[in-house]
C-alpha cells in the first residue's frame, strides 16, 4: 500500500515549526490582554473538530493518530495547546477527509 504525502510539522522548542514553545501575546488598542512566554502552539490549519472537541493528527511510526487537544488562547493563525501532545512529535497540517487513524503518512519536504 502506498502512503499519502502530507505536510507534517515538527513539534519543537524553538524556531520554525508547528507546535512550539515561545512568546504569545494578545493585544487590542495598545493594551495587552494576555501574554505568556512558555506556551505550546499549533497553526489553526492543523486543527479539526472531533465531536465537541478539537483534535489534530499526530504522526506515530509513519501513521496518523488522532489526538484530542484542549485549547487555550487563540488568534487568527495559532492556537495554544494546553495538553494532549508532547514536544518533539509531528502533526499533520491541513488534514483532509482521507486522513484517519492508522492511515500511513509520509512527511513532505517544505517548499
Amino acid at each position: 500500500m502506498r502512503g499519502q504525502v502530507l505536510a507534517i510539522g515538527l513539534i519543537m522548542a524553538s524556531g520554525i515549526g508547528v507546535l512550539i514553545m515561545g512568546l504569545a501575546t494578545v493585544e487590542a488598542l495598545d493594551e495587552t490582554l494576555w501574554e505568556s512566554r512558555d506556551i505550546m502552539r499549533v497553526p489553526v490549519s492543523a486543527l479539526f473538530r472531533d465531536g465537541d472537541q478539537w483534535a489534530v493528527f499526530a504522526e506515530e511510526q509513519g501513521r496518523a493518530v488522532r489526538w484530542k487537544v484542549p485549547l487555550g488562547h487563540q488568534n487568527g493563525t495559532h492556537a495554544q495547546i494546553v495538553g494532549g501532545l508532547d514536544l518533539g512529535g509531528r502533526i499533520v497540517l491541513h488534514p483532509n477527509g482521507r486522513i484517519a487513524d492508522g492511515v500511513r503518512i509520509v512527511a513532505r519536504a517544505r517548499q
